[in-house]
């Protein structure tokens, strides 16, 4: 909404799209169909025809390659800057020698590899620069925002929601369902706290449903 005050129209591509998403409920993002993974021929002839069509200056993809040759082509199509967010978790190999510093080049190639890059924390942020060879002022660190509620429920009132007993200790996490995320190593120590802790997890993913099959087999069940 912000850039639409400033008079720029945002358009925002979903592969699949059988109804306007959730997320972007009072948004006056547009949003369109179509597969913008740039990782096939089919894919990249989509974005360079809605580039043009739409008059694309600006592009800002998720979780993409910093380098890519379908970047060059965007740019031709008449993208200006090609911005690419990583908020992907995990280490990354750091290459020395002759592949540490083709990579360090190819990130420096005019129009084949992203104007900016968005990391979602110092971590990643230092990852894109160490094992991705980009450019520190290339590097641009944003967290993640969090909406912040007008007003906080009382303590109880949240325990009660969530089936809490109360005076008892709570470990809680919060984050999306993956292997790197560790969920699994904290369900398998949960069976060795004291009996008056709780421990939560919020989230989902793809780990999902291995995770609720441990649960299931943990002492407290």
């Amino acid at each position: 909404n912000a850039l639409s005050r400033d008079g720029i129209r945002t358009v925002v591509a979903y592969p699949l799209l059988d109804a306007r998403p959730e997320s972007l409920s009072g948004s006056a993002a547009e949003v369109v169909g179509a597969d913008l993974s740039l990782d096939s021929p089919r894919s990249i002839r989509a974005a360079v025809e809605l580039v043009r069509r739409e008059h694309v200056r600006a592009v800002w993809l998720v979780d993409r390659p910093v380098v890519s040759p379908a970047y060059a082509l965007l740019h031709g199509a008449g993208v200006r800057r090609v911005v690419v967010h990583d908020h992907s978790s995990g280490a990354r190999r750091v290459r020395h020698g002759l592949r540490g510093l083709a990579k360090r080049l190819a990130t420096r190639l005019p129009w084949a590899s992203a104007d900016a890059v968005i990391a979602v924390s110092d971590y990643v942020g230092e990852r894109q620069r160490t094992a991705g060879g980009v450019p520190a002022d290339r590097i641009h660190v944003v967290p993640n925002p969090v909406s912040v509620p007008g007003t906080v429920r009382p303590r109880g009132e949240v325990r009660a929601a969530l089936g809490l007993r109360p005076g008892r200790r709570l470990v809680a996490a919060a984050g999306r369902l993956t292997v790197e995320k560790g969920f699994a190593d904290l369900l398998a120590a949960a069976d060795s706290l004291p009996d008056d802790v709780d421990v939560l997890v919020f989230g989902d993913g793809p780990e999902r449903a291995r995770l609720e099959e441990q649960r299931a087999g943990l002492r407290t069940g």
